[in-house]
């Protein structure tokens, strides 16, 4: 049920995203989105490592891969 609510998630945002016209600049940027695809990805296999590394490992990676893409986000803002 979780597999399956996850791929329902995932695929309305990337609809959504497909629709919307960019809000920001940094959006437009090829990295950027890369960089979505890879949270995307990684959230994804880091779902299926065991339990008693929710806390450890997984959400070290986690929360790496997002800082990616709020960097990129943080950085944009700056020269705009």
């Amino acid at each position: 049920m979780l597999r399956l609510l996850r791929v329902v998630i995932f695929g309305y945002f990337n609809l959504i995203n497909e629709n919307m016209k960019h809000a920001y600049a940094f959006e437009k940027l090829d990295v950027w989105q890369r960089g979505r695809e890879l949270n995307r990805q990684i959230y994804q296999l880091s779902g299926q490592l065991p339990g008693e590394e929710k806390f450890g490992i997984v959400n070290q990676v986690r929360r790496a891969s997002v800082s990616v893409t709020c960097n990129l986000a943080e950085g944009s803002a700056r020269t705009n």
